[in-house]
């Protein structure tokens, strides 16, 4: 296969230009609109092109010739405008499989010939204005993948989309997935899978589907594969077998498919995985790489009578397989009786009968607790080194993440964010890869009050997380996440937090960033000034009223209709505004 970038293939020169029927793929980018005319008929000459990825300004006039490529499978264009000339012709390329179209305004009611691709499989149409789509769209009956995201004028999903027998997949944008789930359940009840919009989804679908065709695996591996991104139960139940499973635990670069895939064969098990292990006759391998030290676990489970092993044999009961672990997958899909264990289930079964002496002893977790939150390297390192002899209670998870969240980028932060990955499910896991850095110790305004808001409320859809307990740290450290606190906290907790933010009858809540007030407020009876400057208040809550020893209230630099309520509720309150 050969690739030529815009430059190269510009400016060959016309005795060369007998090479480009060699040429099999193209990826022409940074089109200057003066070349691009002259590009396109140069790749009409490309007789054997199979893939092209294009940038189209400045293509006014699409030759003949373009349309006569007979092996070309994969198309690629950027910025096509309307142009209904192209689209009257492209009917011609009758191999074509996969055809991406991103800001290519379409013909608003006349598609032309594309409807005529027979052989037609994967469809993008991303960011193409569209608002229907013609009757005729129904003539597409091999299209397994349908990409319809970013075509805001589309308000619902188009009648002939029903009537395509064989798709597999459908991506829209989510107001079109919501009113699919909520009103009309009996296109997605056919689909193999649809995008959903959750975080691993946004983050993985875009590369899973660029690097699968280099897995060389069946589309039966890339639904299930795309269902355990979309984390759906269901559809992965009716979709698995043990075999797929297999298969995906060992797609290089995508962790959280692999670790779903292992975590769903443990699953098969139910509570009896564990139960034989200790047994004389059964023996635990560890195939590749993993989080916990090899040395420590294999104490660890020496100390327990499991035996265990580096490599896969006849003997082998049950089986860890971590990261880059060249198994013979054909050994393991006919030894049925091997169970699958994740590194997590391994550790939290030992815990549970043996745990060390950290797991153990509350009072001892509680210090380990204290250094995390140190913010002092060598306090933190101490506390790694405990965890490494005495082990990592899971009641740390919380102090661990916040002390992973405020180190700079290093091998501080990188060990911290092993040790995460050991006792977090595998979404967390993911999500400490990204070395996202909560906030910076002595740099307190490196966060908004507004943009820690969305952080924590990003972070409430891991389980194992207490964004609120998280909230209580990031404050004492930091003086932020007011505004989450009050938004999130049960009523008491409430009261109480309140309570603590005064000085003697003074409560300060100036440039919180609040959009409104908590009506605990009101249980503050004992306030004679309250300082609310500088938010982003549009209504008071009637709890004010019970203020009824407040003097003074300060309500400048807020965007609230500040003339007409407030003076009824506190008739012997001064109002700076």
């Amino acid at each position: 296969m050969i690739v030529e970038n815009d430059l190269t293939f510009f400016e060959l020169k016309e005795e060369d230009l007998k090479k480009v029927t060699e040429i099999k793929s193209l990826s022409l980018f940074d089109q200057k609109r003066q070349k691009s005319q002259k590009t396109i008929h140069r790749i009409a000459r490309c007789k054997n092109l199979e893939q092209l990825t294009l940038y189209t300004n400045g293509i006014y006039q699409w030759p003949s010739e373009f349309f006569d490529l007979k092996h070309i499978q994969y198309i690629y264009l950027y910025g096509l405008y309307k142009d209904a000339a192209f689209f009257r012709s492209i009917g011609a390329l009758q191999s074509l499989k996969t055809l991406r179209l991103s800001n290519c305004n379409l013909p608003p009611n006349d598609w032309g010939t594309l409807t005529d691709l027979k052989n037609l499989e994967y469809l993008y149409l991303n960011k193409c204005a569209i608002r229907n789509m013609p009757t005729s769209f129904n003539q597409l009956k091999k299209l397994k993948v349908l990409d319809i995201r970013q075509n805001t004028a589309l308000k619902k999903i188009p009648a002939p989309i029903y009537e395509l027998d064989q798709l597999q997949e459908l991506y829209a944008d989510s107001k079109l997935i919501r009113k699919l789930n909520e009103e009309e359940r009996q296109l997605l009840s056919k689909l193999a899978y649809y995008y959903r919009h959750s975080a691993t989804e946004k983050k993985y679908v875009r590369r899973f589907q660029g690097a699968f065709p280099k897995f060389k695996l069946s589309d039966a591996h890339r639904f299930l594969a795309l269902n355990l991104l979309a984390n759906d139960e269901e559809l992965v139940k009716q979709l698995q077998t043990r075999d797929l499973l297999l298969d995906l635990t060992t797609i290089p670069r995508f962790d959280i498919i692999r670790i779903g895939a292992i975590d769903y064969l443990g699953s098969l098990y139910g509570p009896d995985l564990m139960d034989d292990i200790k047994s004389p006759t059964s023996e635990l391998t560890i195939c590749g790489k993993i989080h916990t030290n090899k040395n420590d676990l294999r104490k660890r489970l020496k100390e327990v009578n499991i035996n265990y092993k580096t490599a896969l044999g006849s003997d082998t009961t049950h089986i860890v397989i971590g990261q880059s672990s060249k198994l013979d997958l054909g050994v393991l899909k006919s030894n049925t009786n091997i169970k699958f264990l994740t590194e997590k289930m391994l550790n939290d079964y030992l815990d549970s009968i043996a745990p060390q002496y950290l797991v153990a002893d509350e009072e001892l977790s509680s210090n380990l607790k204290q250094l995390l939150l140190a913010n002092d390297p060598v306090s933190i390192e101490l506390a790694l080194q405990l965890m490494k002899e005495g082990g990592m209670p899971k009641s740390i998870i919380n102090e661990l993440f916040v002390s992973w969240g405020g180190q700079p980028l290093g091998k501080l932060k990188d060990r911290l964010a092993k040790l995460l990955r050991q006792i977090s499910s595998t979404a967390l896991g993911d999500y400490v890869k990204k070395k996202v850095v909560l906030y910076y110790i002595g740099h307190p305004y490196y966060r908004s009050e507004s943009s820690l808001y969305t952080l924590l409320r990003k972070l409430e859809v891991y389980e194992e997380l207490d964004t609120i307990k998280i909230g209580e740290m990031l404050y004492k450290i930091t003086s932020k996440g007011t505004k989450y606190l009050l938004t999130k906290m049960p009523s008491e907790q409430k009261i109480a937090f309140l309570k603590s933010l005064c000085e003697g009858t003074t409560l300060n809540l100036s440039h919180k960033e609040l959009t409104s007030l908590p009506k605990e407020l009101g249980e503050l009876t004992f306030l004679t000034k309250l300082n609310l400057k500088g938010n982003r208040l549009r209504s008071y809550p009637k709890q004010l009223a019970q203020l009824v020893n407040l003097k003074e209230l300060d309500i400048s630099n807020n965007i609230v209709d500040k003339g007409k309520r407030l003076p009824g509720l506190l008739p012997h309150c001064k109002i700076i505004q």
